[in-house]
């Protein structure tokens, strides 16, 4: 079973290696895994922080892994079905269904990503899309 995800943005030449937490959230990771491969729209927080991150096909009702938000933590937003990355500073409290993080050495990248997906919503930019795969 693939224990990580790679998040992938070709526009910008960026990888990002997500370890999925099956000890943490088993059924989570599961319904995720299952809809993988997946390139998908990507899309940034407006009030909430640096958090970026894209929409997934999957309908989730109920907590698995509840936790505060920090930087690294890849999380999935129930309300809206989407995945949020934390690649700053967040201004949000509340927890939520953490069933990833960031590896250390794709911090750099995923901030680098974040800024550039709000940039490119800020300045009216053609969207950013993501390839989410299985490794």
């Amino acid at each position: 079973m693939a224990t990580d995800m790679l998040l992938e943005c070709s526009r910008i030449n960026i990888k990002v290696k997500i370890r999925l937490l099956d000890d943490q959230a088993p059924k989570l990771c599961e319904e995720i895994r299952r809809v993988l491969p997946l390139t998908t729209l990507a899309w940034h927080a407006v009030i909430s922080g640096d958090n970026a991150g894209f929409f997934l096909p999957v309908v989730w009702t109920e907590f698995d892994n509840p936790q505060e938000r920090k930087q690294g933590d890849v999380f999935l937003y129930a309300n809206g079905q989407l995945v949020v990355i934390c690649y700053g500073q967040n201004t949000e409290p509340g927890r939520v269904n953490k069933f990833g993080e960031v590896y250390r050495d794709s911090l750099e990248n995923m901030e680098k990503l974040g800024l550039a997906i709000r940039q490119g919503i800020m300045t009216g930019e053609e969207p950013f899309f993501v390839k989410l795969t299985l490794e």
